[in-house]
Order: C-alpha cells, then sequence, then structure tokens
C-alpha cells in the first residue's frame, strides 16, 4: 500500500531539527480515492445513502523534541486544506506571526497565478 512504501522511508530525527516540514498528500482525485463518495459526484444522486463530505488527515507528534513546524496540505472535493502541527514549547507568537505572513504570501500567489489576479487578501 501507498503507506507502507512512505513508512520504510520514515526518520523520526528530521522532526527534531528546528524549521518547517511541508508535505503535501496531493489531491484524492488523482489517486482515485473516495472520489465516487466525494458531495460533488455522490452528494448529487438523491438515492445515494452515503457520501463523504470531508477528509482530514492527521500525524501525532508523541516524541517531546518535534521542534519542527509541520505543515500538511491536501485537495479534497476541490477544497485545499492546510493542517498545522506545532507546540508552544518549541515556537514562540513570532514564529507563527512569521510563519503566517510568509504562507498567506504564498498562498495568495498560488491564488493570483491561478486566475490572473488576487481572488482573496489573507
Amino acid at each position: 500500500m501507498l503507506f507502507d512504501q512512505a513508512a520504510a522511508n520514515f526518520n523520526p530525527a528530521m522532526f527534531s531539527t528546528p524549521g518547517i516540514i511541508s508535505s503535501s498528500f496531493g489531491r484524492f482525485s488523482s489517486l482515485k480515492l473516495l472520489e465516487s463518495f466525494t458531495p460533488a459526484i455522490a452528494g448529487k444522486e438523491k438515492s445515494r445513502a452515503l457520501f463523504v463530505q470531508d477528509a482530514w488527515l492527521a500525524l501525532r507528534a508523541a516524541e517531546k523534541e518535534v521542534t519542527a513546524v509541520i505543515v500538511m496540505t491536501w485537495e479534497y472535493d476541490g477544497r485545499m486544506t492546510i493542517h498545522l502541527l506545532g507546540s508552544s514549547r518549541w515556537q514562540s507568537d513570532e514564529v507563527w506571526n512569521n510563519f503566517v505572513k510568509s504562507y498567506s504570501g504564498l498562498i495568495a500567489q498560488v491564488l493570483e497565478d491561478k486566475s490572473g489576479n488576487a481572488k482573496s487578501k489573507l
């Protein structure tokens, strides 16, 4: 399976290095995961008894030495989700404010590049 292959490359030491770790699961639709259960497809069928409104991925950091900010992103049913993992033990308000400024700027660039003009102010 996909997750078994990823687990073989996992190195827990990377989480004890201060910084930002960014990972993207990608598009659920590209992987054909839950495709027939998305609101865009299954939600339109009145006879459909089940559809998956949202998909959520999470990472639990049980180690006390996770010093990195971990950013996970994915797209499900046309909506991008950004999931953050961090700790007040290792990241200050200043670190988070700088992170928000940087990441907001990147998102604004993506939105602008996609449409030719900014869709929203972050």
